[in-house]
């Protein structure tokens, strides 16, 4: 979905299109950021006479050449069956990846979600994925009783907020060093984001996992 032309407005452009850790991202948080105001809002399809409000929803994620590579005026992967789509991951093996905004405008003008991805692959992303729940680095953890804390949720809603995209899929492949009781604080962790998402962007924000 590139954009016509160089030299994009700032309305539009993705100064970050990625970050490879939380420590990364905590810098992009700790700088003041306008929201894209050149991103459309996403406008559900309107009801149509006659459909079965229980039919399933069509989820499209595309692992695009082992990530998304495109600058905003390029040619690039195309996508052309937006009015199928309930929802579109915007996928790569990035820590954070970020839709850009053509992906966001040309999913939301037809009533597609758009949802960028929070990922954890390997061993070397345990504190990463640690430092997720917990909000800060090198906490010691006792007897797998693991403190949360919304800090990275209210961060991952302020950035989709501002890029204008509409949640997260969430992927976890790393080994859980505090096993069960790692567990349970992310899937508490994930009811924080949730409720951040949706009180920052809207009741249509989304988190998959």
């Amino acid at each position: 979905m590139p954009l016509r032309g160089e030299r994009h407005s700032d309305l539009v452009r993705d100064e970050a299109p990625y970050f490879k850790s939380l420590a990364e991202l905590d810098v992009w948080f700790a700088q003041p950021h306008d929201k894209l105001s050149g991103v459309l809002p996403y406008q559900p399809r309107p009801d149509i006479d006659g459909q079965s409000q229980s039919r399933g929803k069509l989820l499209i994620c595309h692992d695009f050449k082992g990530g998304y590579t495109e600058s905003p005026s390029s040619l690039c992967y195309t996508f052309n069956f937006w009015p199928l789509c309930d929802t579109f991951v915007y996928f790569s093996h990035n820590r954070v990846t970020i839709p850009p905004s053509g992906w966001i405008n040309a999913a939301h003008k037809q009533g597609t979600k758009m949802l960028g991805t929070l990922i954890f692959e390997h061993v070397e992303s345990q504190p990463d994925c640690l430092q997720l729940v917990v909000g800060r680095a090198a906490h010691v953890v006792r007897d797998e009783k693991i403190p949360i804390s919304q800090r990275y949720a209210v961060v991952l809603a302020e950035l989709a907020h501002q890029r204008g995209f509409d949640g997260y899929l969430l992927n976890f492949e790393a080994p859980l060093p505090y096993k069960a009781g790692h567990a349970r604080a992310l899937a508490a962790w994930i009811l924080l984001l949730r409720a951040e998402l949706r009180a920052r962007i809207g009741p249509h924000a989304e988190v998959m996992w």
